[in-house]
């Protein structure tokens, strides 16, 4: 069991997950800041936080996938997971 995962494979698809709903924080962060409802300041702070989540997240799966064995299976590639390995997430 890994973290509550039954195996590495099912781990490394939460992983993806989390890093899609990452993604997914930014824009609404950039939308916060847009409309008014925090301060460009604040978005600076909260932006950089996110993406140094952003970042540890990148490298857990990274590091969860090089340790799979060829009974866990293959972990698809996503949308979220090619973000990860480009500068389109912090934007």
């Amino acid at each position: 069991m890994v973290c509550g995962h039954s195996s590495r494979r099912e781990f490394a698809r939460f992983l993806q997950l989390a890093l899609a709903s990452n993604v997914e924080t930014n824009y609404h962060i950039k939308f916060a800041v847009d409309t008014g409802a925090i301060t460009f300041a604040h978005h600076a702070e909260i932006k950089a936080a996110n993406n140094e989540v952003r970042r540890m997240l990148a490298a857990l799966l990274r590091r969860v996938r090089e340790e799979l064995s060829p009974e866990d299976g293959e972990v698809p590639v996503t949308n979220s997971t090619v973000a990860v390995n480009t500068s389109e997430a912090d934007e």
